[in-house]
């Protein structure tokens, strides 16, 4: 009976280590200047990135169980932070809680920032420098006031609220989603849809094979709005006094404006459809071409869109 109490105990005691042992907590930091530039590695699970006032880089969370470490290096000026992982968990399963590590990461607000990941979700608050983003898999959030956003993604979404002036994104499935940019707007996709929302936009250049594009704003300058979509549709909302030259082509979709002439067919009995006109003289110029999606062009303030005319 003893023994059996003894050997009890000593399982009990095995799994509280194996537990311990299992939740590797972390809490560190270091000093940093206000610019400092960061470089962050964390393979699988999540990133919380968030820039304050502190004078300081911190990272607080968990590392996986099995994770090999983390290295946690720098001066005032560059830092690099990285969750070393076996190999062979390249070739797991991200999606195992065994795999993941969630980390949270407080900046300078200042700081510029160079994230990559293979299977996690980031999320990136409060930072004023240049923010670049690499991931295959896993959402992507940046909000606040960066100077720049680059992201490069495969799968997952991408939500970018932030006052920049300059918005870069590549993704080949999720959905993009870019609210606040000024000057400059250029998003890449092939199956995933793309929202763009800004002002005083000198450049915007949107592409997608298979997603729908929505797109409203303000627009200056002598630059200009390219949309370009294989089976997409696209919307496209403006000011109402905008000083632009428009052309707007589909092939097998219809078009319908709040402005200018009706569109017209090329040959009487091809499909191809295309509207041009100019509001103003102006050297903006706005391009819209889809294959086989629709094009709605309308003015702010319009509670409804018109109904493509075929």
């Amino acid at each position: 009976m003893k023994m059996k109490i003894a050997l009890t105990a000593l399982a009990v005691l095995a799994l509280s280590v194996g537990a311990a042992a299992a939740q590797v907590q972390i809490d560190k930091k270091k000093p940093a200047s206000p610019n400092v530039h960061v470089q962050i590695r964390n393979s699988f699970g999540s990133l919380r990135i968030v820039g304050n006032e502190a004078k300081e880089v911190s990272v607080t969370g968990r590392l996986a169980p099995g994770a090999e470490g983390l290295e946690f290096e720098g001066d005032r000026q560059d830092f690099s932070i990285e969750v070393a992982t076996p190999e062979d968990w390249s070739y797991g399963s991200g999606d195992d809680a065994d795999y993941r590590s969630e980390l949270e990461i407080r900046v300078p607000s200042g700081a510029s920032l160079d994230v990559e990941t293979l299977n996690a979700s980031i999320a990136i608050t409060g930072v004023d420098g240049v923010v670049n983003v690499e991931t295959v898999n896993g959402a992507v959030s940046a909000a606040g006031n960066p100077k720049s956003v680059q992201v490069n993604s495969v799968t997952g979404k991408v939500d970018v609220v932030a006052v920049s002036a300059e918005v870069q994104i590549e993704s080949v499935s999720g959905a993009v989603s870019v609210k606040g940019a000024a000057r400059t707007a250029e998003v890449t996709t092939t199956s995933g849809a793309i929202d763009v929302m800004g002002k005083e936009f000198e450049r915007v250049q949107l592409k997608s094979t298979g997603g729908d594009v929505h797109v409203e704003g303000s627009f200056r300058g002598d630059g200009g709005l390219e949309i370009e979509t294989f089976s997409g549709s696209v919307q496209l909302l403006v000011p109402a006094d905008i000083a632009a030259r428009f052309k707007m082509t589909t092939f097998s979709g219809g078009i319908e404006s709040s402005m200018g002439p009706k569109p017209v067919r090329n040959a009487r009995r091809s499909p191809y459809m295309e509207v041009r006109f100019a509001t103003a003289e102006t050297d903006f110029d706005v391009s819209v071409t889809t294959y086989s999606g629709n094009i709605v062009l309308r003015k702010s303030g319009e509670t409804k869109p018109p109904a493509p005319a075929r």
